[in-house]
Order: structure tokens, then C-alpha cells, then sequence
């Protein structure tokens, strides 16, 4: 069987681009092994006008790998190529070819072989990032030869999967022997049920494990196998993330002995809340894909709250303040208050509060974090509060400074990190709570913060800073 992911194979491949089908393009298929690595493919060709087709990123490919014995030993598909770069190379002085480099958006390889596993089930293998803050979950291979079970998480009565950190010993281009670890999810489910399901259940499943372990955990590449084949999917580099997540406070969300139950009962609560979609989309401004800068971080960190509000706001049916037939009369009687009041407005100063009425038809941002506060009993009294109170400025603030394009000077930079903190911990709180974890049972309760944090400690003096400062500065 030929190993495309030790060697880089010359093959010949099919490119479809748009009408144009271009046959026997000399092609070479990389696919990765280690963490680092991507899959790539690279183009060798003299046809200038494939090379033109190829940089509108809007072509496919299709292999075939034939063994010594003639047979199809795997197939490769690519449904999009990226373009990457390209190199004129010569054969001598008036003869050349290109030599083009592509990323696949999603490489499928797909091998036909005969395996000893039970027949009608499958096993899917993800190959994830690294994550070493969940290593106490993992099974493992022994090196010598013992298996190590880990902790099995049920995703519904058809699914059950096991972290585990595989050791595979491979050679490197100087011929030395080196032990790779990887860290996968291993899930063993009948052949009957869609992989697509699987899929869904276990991208939801890490953005859990991500949430908890403060650390982004992704699929790298996914292995399915039967008794029959085996069918490896990966995603090109555009589309895998960064693990790496900038936050304040703990390592975990939770202590190593919570972790299991705590991310069984946040995954099981999480697929069965109406604020699935909601608290998705918060979860991932919390584990985001790559590094950003402050002002970014904050915009982001905002936008997850907001998204939760808005569920909160249509779930509950509060997007209004009033009916639309009962606006309409209101809206009548506030402008001839306007026109005719005590007070002479300028025609011009009418139209521009005119043009303000619409916002009193939907209840404020504060009006509904407050209330959603209440009916969910989450706790942030101690954390720098949202709205602006008599004390000060409040978290929405400086959001609206970094909307709006403001700078920040320097010399208040390390109060805006503590609104930061503060940020965080606020968010962090609002989705362990609607998921249905004690937030005393975690490191986000008030006596963490308070005794292993400087976000009490410099939360005083950092906003009176910022509240002179925005004061200021509007």
C-alpha cells in the first residue's frame, strides 16, 4: 500500500475547472502527519492557461493511486484548490514548467482495504490539536504494548467517545527514529448512522472541552474506518486554529476531578437548551481560532454577551416594547408632544428626535441583561458591572470606545486589561449558569477571584482611571 503521508508520490490527477477538464496533470499530494503540518498538493506543468485557471481558486481534483499490481489503491478528491504560489523552473535554457503550489479546502482519501473490524460498525478517529491540559482524561498506548482505558463521554444513546493519546513512532528525513504524540477522540458507532451527525455532536462536544480546559481544541483531521475502507478527511491550514487562548484567572474552568461530570453535564445541557445556537456562537468568542489585539479581544468578548441577550430577548418574546398597532399611536402622540409642547424645538431638532423614536419600540440592553439576570439567578455583583452605575463607567463603555474606532491611550492600558478581566469573567459566569454548573463549584466563584486574581484587588482604581478618562475623552 502506498503511504502518501511518509513520502511526497508523483501521481496523475484529473483538475476541473469551471468547463475546462485538464487529464494527466503530473501531481504530487502531501499529507500531514505531525501538529505543524498541512496537507498541500503541489502542480507540475508546462500549460501556462492551467496555471491562469488554477489562481482563481475555483477548481477541483481527482487522483487515483495504482499499486505495482495495477490495482486503485486509494482515491484522493479535492472539491476546492487554493491557490498558494508558483515557481517557473527551467529544463534547460528554453525549456520550462511550472511548479504550482496549492492548499485543498477539504482532501478526502479514500482507500479500499480489508481490516479485521467488526462488521457494521465504524470507527472515527479526530485527530485533534494539542491539549495537554486534558491529558488525565486520555487513554494511552504503553510502550509496552498495554492499553490504558480513559474517560468514555456518552453524546447520545447511539454515541460514545474516549480521548486518547496515541504514540506512534516514525522516521525522519535523517533516517532517526522519533516517537510522535497525538492526541485523539475515538468514537465506535454503527455503520447505519450518518457521519455528518457524528460530526456535529463532536464539534459541539470540544467546544465544550475548550470552554473548560481554557484551551481551543479542534479536529485536525478525521479518520473513518470499517472492515471494508478507510476514509480520511483534512481541512487545509486556512481552516485549522490556533489552541492557544489568551484569558485571565485559572488554567481550568473547574478542578481535574470536576472535569468529567462537569463536561458531561454542560454537553448534555448545551444540545438540549433552546440557547444552543446562542451560546454556540459566545463560546467560540471565548476560544477563538487565532491571537487578536486588546481592542479586538474586547469587541469580541461584547459581541458573545450580546449574542446571548438577543437569544434570551426571542426566546422570551421581548423584542418589542409594544404591539405594532399600538406603536403606531404612541409614535403619533410623542411627536405632536414634540411639535406642540412648552419647549420651541426647531423643525431640524424635531426631525433629528424623530428619527431617534424607533429605538423606544424594542426594551433596552440593560433593561434585558437585568432581567435575564434575575430568571437564570446569575451572579455579578462583585465583577465591574455592565451599565454605568453612580460609582462609575460601566463595561458597555469602553465597548463603545473601541466600536467606534477610538484609541485608548497607553497610560490607561492596564486598566482596560482589568475591564478586560472583568469581561471575561462576566461571560465566562452567564454560560456556566444557563448551562447548569454551580459557578461556586468552579474557579470563576467570587473567593477564586478575589484571593487568586488582581481583578478585585484593581478593580476600585482601575475604574475611577477609565471613568476620568471616557469622561473626558466623549
Amino acid at each position: 500500500m502506498t503511504d502518501l503521508s511518509k513520502e511526497m508520490i508523483l501521481i496523475k490527477s484529473k483538475i476541473e475547472s469551471d468547463s475546462d477538464i485538464f487529464e494527466e496533470v503530473k501531481t504530487r499530494i502531501f499529507l500531514p502527519k505531525f501538529d505543524n503540518e498541512n496537507p498541500y498538493i503541489e502542480i507540475i506543468s508546462d500549460d501556462k492557461y492551467l496555471l491562469e485557471k488554477l489562481k482563481e481558486n475555483n477548481s477541483s481534483l481527482q487522483a487515483k493511486v495504482v499499486g505495482f499490481n495495477g490495482e486503485v489503491e486509494s482515491e484522493i478528491r479535492c472539491e476546492r484548490l487554493l491557490f498558494e504560489k508558483s515557481k517557473r523552473k527551467f529544463w534547460d535554457a528554453a525549456d520550462y514548467f511550472y511548479e504550482i503550489r496549492l492548499t485543498p479546502e477539504t482532501l478526502v482519501h479514500h482507500q479500499n482495504i480489508e481490516l479485521s473490524g467488526e462488521q457494521n460498525l465504524k470507527y472515527l478517529i479526530f485527530f485533534l490539536t494539542p491539549n495537554d491540559s486534558i491529558f488525565f482524561l486520555c487513554g494511552r498506548n504503553e510502550f509496552d504494548g498495554t492499553i490504558d482505558k480513559g474517560c468514555v463521554f456518552s453524546l447520545s444513546s447511539d454515541i460514545e467517545v474516549e480521548f486518547f493519546e496515541h504514540y506512534e513512532q516514525v522516521k525522519s528525513r535523517k533516517n532517526k527514529k522519533n516517537f510522535i504524540k497525538q492526541l485523539q477522540l475515538i468514537a465506535k458507532v454503527k455503520s447505519d448512522i450518518e457521519i455528518s451527525e457524528v460530526r456535529d455532536k463532536v464539534e459541539k462536544f470540544l467546544l465544550i472541552i475548550s470552554f473548560i480546559s481554557c484551551n481551543r481544541t479542534s479536529t485536525r483531521f478525521l479518520e473513518i474506518s470499517s472492515d471494508k475502507e478507510i476514509e480520511t478527511i483534512y481541512s487545509g491550514k486556512h481552516l485549522q486554529t490556533s489552541n492557544e487562548i489568551e484569558r485571565f484567572g485559572a488554567e481550568m474552568l473547574v478542578e481535574r476531578y470536576q472535569f468529567e461530570e462537569c463536561a458531561n453535564t454542560l454537553y448534555q445541557n448545551l444540545v438540549n437548551s433552546e440557547y444552543e445556537k446562542y451560546i454556540k456562537q459566545s463560546l467560540y468568542s471565548l476560544t477563538p481560532a487565532t491571537k487578536s489585539t486588546i481592542e479586538m479581544t474586547y469587541l469580541r468578548l461584547f459581541s458573545g454577551l450580546e449574542t446571548i441577550i438577543l437569544g434570551y430577548k426571542k426566546i422570551k418574546d421581548m423584542e418589542y416594547t409594544v404591539s405594532e398597532t399600538d406603536w403606531t399611536v404612541l409614535r403619533t402622540e410623542i411627536k405632536k408632544c414634540i411639535k406642540n409642547g412648552s419647549i420651541d424645538i426647531p423643525k431640524e431638532n424635531r426631525r433629528l428626535i424623530y428619527d431617534k423614536l424607533p429605538e423606544l419600540k424594542r426594551p433596552s440592553l440593560k433593561s434585558l441583561v437585568e432581567k435575564m439576570m434575575i430568571d437564570f439567578n446569575v451572579d455579578l455583583g462583585d465583577l465591574w458591572p455592565i451599565f454605568n452605575t453612580s460609582d462609575g463607567k460601566g463595561l458597555i463603555e469602553v465597548r463603545n470606545k473601541f466600536a467606534h474606532g477610538d484609541e485608548i491611550s497607553l497610560k490607561i492600558y492596564n486598566s482596560v486589561l482589568v475591564a478586560l478581566e472583568h469581561l471575561q469573567f462576566s461571560l465566562e459566569r452567564i454560560i456556566l449558569t444557563i448551562l447548569g454548573w454551580n459557578v461556586e463549584q468552579s474557579t470563576l466563584c467570587r473567593l477564586y477571584i478575589s484571593e487568586e486574581t488582581y481583578a478585585l484587588k484593581d478593580l476600585e482604581r482601575a475604574r475611577k482611571e477609565l471613568t476620568e478618562y471616557l469622561t473626558q475623552n466623549l
